[in-house]
C-alpha cells in the first residue's frame, strides 16, 4: 500500500509540474511575443536614419527618411511606398507630395537619398553607388518593424528616380508594383 501511495503522489506531482510548466511556458512565450511586438512598433516612427555603404573606396552614410501615419495603429500592418527623387533633387522632394497620404494612414513612406543627388540606374546619369544593394539594405532594416506589410511594397520615381525604379522592378523582387513618372 505504501508503494501505491508513493506512486500516486509522484504521478500527481509530475502532472502538477508538467502542467504548470506548460502553462507558464506558453504564458511566457505569449508575453515575450507581445513585448517584442510592442517594442518594435514603438520604434516605427517618423525618423531619418542612415545606411552605410562603401562607394568609391569611402564609407558613406546614405540617408533614408521614414514617415508614418499621424494616427499610427499598432494593430495594423501598413503598405510601404518607396519614393525615388529625380536627378539633382533630394529625398525631401517627395515628402511634400506624399505627406498628406501618409498622414491619412494610407501607407508608410520611405524616402531614400540618391548618392550625389542621383541614382545608379545605368546610362549617362548614373552615380557610382550600388543602389540596388542600398534598397535591399533599407528593406532589411525595415524588417525590424512589425507593423509593415512586406506583401505590399511599392515604388514610385520621377526622372532619374523613375529609371532607378524601373531597374529595381526588372532586377529584384522587392516591389509588388511600381509607378514610373517622367523617365
Amino acid at each position: 500500500m505504501k508503494s501505491y501511495q508513493l506512486n500516486y503522489i509522484i504521478i500527481h506531482l509530475l502532472l502538477f509540474f508538467l502542467t504548470g510548466c506548460s502553462s507558464t511556458d506558453e504564458d511566457s512565450i505569449d508575453q515575450v511575443e507581445v513585448e517584442e511586438k510592442q517594442a518594435k512598433s514603438v520604434q516605427l516612427e517618423d525618423k531619418r536614419f542612415f545606411i552605410n555603404q562603401f562607394i568609391e573606396g569611402k564609407n558613406i552614410g546614405r540617408e533614408v527618411i521614414l514617415r508614418v501615419p499621424i494616427n499610427f495603429d499598432t494593430l495594423r500592418n501598413y503598405p510601404i511606398v518607396f519614393a525615388f527623387h529625380g536627378r539633382g533633387t533630394d529625398n525631401d522632394t517627395w515628402i511634400n507630395k506624399l505627406n498628406h497620404l501618409v498622414g491619412l494612414g494610407e501607407f508608410v513612406g520611405i524616402y531614400p537619398q540618391g548618392y550625389q543627388k542621383m541614382w545608379n540606374s545605368g546610362g549617362n546619369e548614373s552615380s557610382k553607388a550600388d543602389d540596388v544593394a542600398f534598397v535591399g539594405d533599407i528593406i532589411d532594416e525595415l524588417k525590424e518593424y512589425k507593423n509593415l506589410d512586406f506583401e505590399r511594397v511599392y515604388a514610385i520615381g520621377t526622372s532619374n528616380g523613375s529609371s532607378m525604379t524601373n531597374k529595381l522592378a526588372l532586377e529584384t523582387t522587392y516591389f509588388s508594383a511600381v509607378a514610373l513618372i517622367v523617365s
